[in-house]
């Protein structure tokens, strides 16, 4: 089941899964966000989790803009 958060100006692609036991949070190589779930953790509590979380994110997107920055385009 895929679901979509917005939080902190921040869309998280939410991902539930019945063999899933915690909350978990991925920054891709894109830089999308995805936030996994188990099936029985409410949205609110799912919201609640990644707000806690979100100085995580913005050093995790940091890292990968300053990343993307020091690599040079092929000659």
């Amino acid at each position: 089941m895929i679901d979509t958060v917005q939080i902190g100006g921040f869309d998280f692609e939410v991902r539930r899964s019945g063999r899933r036991q915690t909350l978990g949070l991925t920054v891709d190589r894109t830089g999308a966000l995805i936030a996994h779930a188990p099936i029985e953790v409410s949205t609110d509590e799912l919201s609640h989790w990644i707000q806690k979380k979100l100085l995580w994110v913005h050093r995790k997107l940091a890292v990968k803009q300053e990343t993307t920055r020091q690599m040079r385009a092929p000659e």
